[in-house]
């Protein structure tokens, strides 16, 4: 592939579905559709938001998780709504924050989304019962005792990562790969130039028996990237 063909600014490709399956040893099956750094700034947003409806649609999700910095701009909370308010016909929507969110205005961002019809689960958690089991949604900050249940921590930032396998978590999300949208080459699941500068620019790690996934995100703030494309993440659980 040539140079040019690598290179994306301004969101002018389509949304890569990258597909995950993982197996939890459970009686487990549940479809999620995770996104994540969506970055809407209140202009020029319509294409990205009628792409991201278009291809969770055509993943047929039972849950959405949507890991944080879904505004750049206040501006931008009227597209928010519009996004998540499209996307809640699809299956239920879980969300936790991100920084980005959190220097536009928290408090109008949660609200925001919660009149979309989303659930903010930044310091709770949601059950989702599949087949005989209970999965647990909880956010970064939320510490369940659930026992004999299979337990998913949605996050904005992996940092987090060998606490939250510790505490018995057996999945994660994120996103947060910030500055590091330029990938000259990967080696095992690492995005390089920006793994030799941040341990967490990847797209899967392991830690004990937990997993977590990475996602390179939907927009940024600076929309250039190249070979590293914008994704929607599908992840089968069995």
């Amino acid at each position: 592939m040539s140079f040019l063909n690598k290179l994306e600014l301004l969101n002018s490709k389509p949304l890569h579905v990258r597909t995950e399956n993982i197996t939890t040893g459970k009686n487990i099956s549940l479809r999620i559709v995770f996104l994540s750094d969506i970055h809407l700034k209140g202009f020029n947003d319509q294409k990205l938001i009628e792409n991201i409806i278009h291809t969770t649609q055509e993943c047929r999700p039972e849950i959405i998780l949507i890991g944080g910095d879904m505004v750049d701009r206040k501006i931008a909370l009227l597209n928010l709504f519009q996004l998540i308010e499209q996307l809640k016909k699809i299956c239920p929507i879980y969300i936790v924050s991100g920084n980005h969110d959190a220097w536009v205005g928290i408090t109008e961002v949660l609200n925001c989304v919660k009149k979309a019809g989303a659930h903010c689960i930044n310091n709770s958690y949601a059950l989702i019962k599949s087949n005989s089991q209970i999965v647990i949604i909880e956010g970064n900050q939320c510490k369940t005792h659930f026992k004999d249940s299979y337990r998913i921590c949605l996050a904005h930032h992996p940092n987090d990562f060998y606490k939250v396998s510790d505490s018995g978590v057996d999945m994660m999300f994120s996103g947060h790969l910030h500055g590091c949208q330029i990938v000259t080459h990967t080696q095992n699941n690492l995005l390089y130039p920006g793994a030799w500068f941040y341990k967490w620019n990847g797209l899967k790690f392991k830690h004990n028996q937990s997993t977590l996934i990475v996602s390179r995100g939907l927009n940024d703030t600076l929309s250039i990237r190249w070979n590293c494309p914008r994704e929607v993440i599908v992840c089968q659980l069995n």
